[in-house]
């Protein structure tokens, strides 16, 4: 599957059974992602100035946590509510999800962050913006190689009446954003990405030295790797028959 953009870097296969997609002018949407499908990799930090960090991919199957194995969408007259379900959310675990939406002319994300703010104790932090323009890689001309990063600066909409839910219970986390602040789209795609890390000890000669296991899956219709930023979207949800939008 797509692997989902770090966002600690901003400031932060697989069969796919898909269950029958809604016809193009229905209200909701749903559609189901493998199970087990959740990439891995180990970053390590670089250990002096001539040098760059390495990242080692490898697959980490056991991570329910950090599993879509769900995605769906409900367009009504007054709102979007995007339901996204884990093969096991942990509540000693922190969850991090990024919903994407996209509609006939821009683009948005919605990140919902549970984190541990002191042992045990939890807090959720939403947070909605544009989606920013990032550089295409592919067309990046690197000559010689480098290393190094970027990052981008985005503000929160201020979205008034959004809502968020985590329930461990059924292993779902719901986003519900009022139609007004995506500006009464007519239709709207989503996508889901959802990440994890795990910090690893450094060796004993090099205690600074920063090393992480970083997980990542996100919703998808097809096998394999995705090269954007984006995860994939699913297909137009059209404001419900006979509303006018």
């Amino acid at each position: 599957m797509s692997r989902t953009l770090v966002r600690a870097c901003a400031a932060s296969a697989l069969v796919v059974l898909l269950a029958p997609l809604s016809p193009a002018s229905a209200e909701k949407w749903a559609a189901r992602d493998a199970r087990g499908d959740v990439e891995g990799y180990t970053y390590v930090g670089a250990a002096s100035e001539d040098e760059c960090p390495t990242v080692t991919d490898f697959d980490a199957p056991d991570d329910a946590n950090d599993d879509i194995v769900r995605l769906s969408a409900r367009h009504t007259r007054t709102s979007i509510i995007v339901s996204t379900v884990f093969r096991d959310l942990d509540p000693a675990s922190e969850q991090m999800l990024s919903v994407h939406l996209k509609t006939a002319d821009r683009g948005w994300f919605v990140d919902v962050n549970r984190s541990e703010v002191r042992p045990g104790r939890f807090r959720t932090f939403v947070f909605m913006s544009r989606e920013p323009k990032l550089p295409d890689l592919d067309q990046e001309d690197l000559d010689p190689p480098a290393c190094g990063t970027f990052g981008f600066i985005t503000t929160d909409v201020g979205c008034k009446g959004r809502h968020f839910s985590v329930d461990f219970d059924r292993n779902v986390i719901q986003v519900e954003l009022p139609r007004s602040c995506l500006h009464d789209p007519r239709w709207v795609r989503v996508g889901a990405g959802a990440n994890g890390f795990e910090n690893l000890e450094p060796p004993a000669d090099q205690p600074d030295l920063i090393t992480f296991n970083g997980y990542s899956d996100s919703w998808g219709p097809e096998a394999g790797t995705g090269t954007g930023w984006l995860p994939p979207f699913g297909p137009r949800i059209h404001l419900r028959p006979g509303v006018v939008s």
